[in-house]
């Protein structure tokens, strides 16, 4: 088990270097994972559903998140393909779901210190100012 932690903390140090090979510039399905320096992670993704789910919507924006520095999450899975967050917002409209990832869950990770690690976003996300800022953000030591 030693090993596997120390595997896994020596990964984290890697990513927090803003690899570029983890951010994609793709189509949807959009998805991030932030850290941020306290320990917490948030990890948001957009899914579209064809047809349309029973209640009649057919994209969707998800959310998992952990505020107590816990159990990290497996990274290396296709966690952002999971129809279901603990929180989950529902949308007619692809224009609506992406403004919800965007200006109410990416951003403002962004300007509560979060750091990307991982994603899958336009490029144009990454030249707004709460992610130049992102270099002013203390970043977690694998000691930590």
């Amino acid at each position: 088990m030693r090993s596997y932690i120390s595997k896994t903390f020596k990964k984290r140090e890697h990513l927090g270097e803003r690899n570029s090979h983890l951010i994609k510039h793709g189509p949807p399905p959009y998805y991030a994972y932030f850290e941020h320096p306290d320990g917490s992670w948030y990890m948001v993704w957009m899914t579209e559903t064809f047809p349309k789910t029973a209640r009649g919507h057919r994209f969707h924006v998800h959310a998992m998140y952990n505020k107590f520095n816990t159990v990290r999450p497996n990274l290396e899975s296709r966690w952002y393909e999971q129809p279901y967050g603990m929180r989950n917002w529902d949308f007619n409209d692809f224009e609506e779901a992406v403004s919800e990832f965007y200006k109410k869950r990416f951003i403002p990770r962004l300007k509560h210190g979060y750091r990307l690690v991982m994603g899958n976003i336009p490029p144009s996300w990454l030249s707004c100012k709460e992610q130049r800022d992102q270099d002013k953000v203390v970043r977690r030591t694998p000691d930590e």
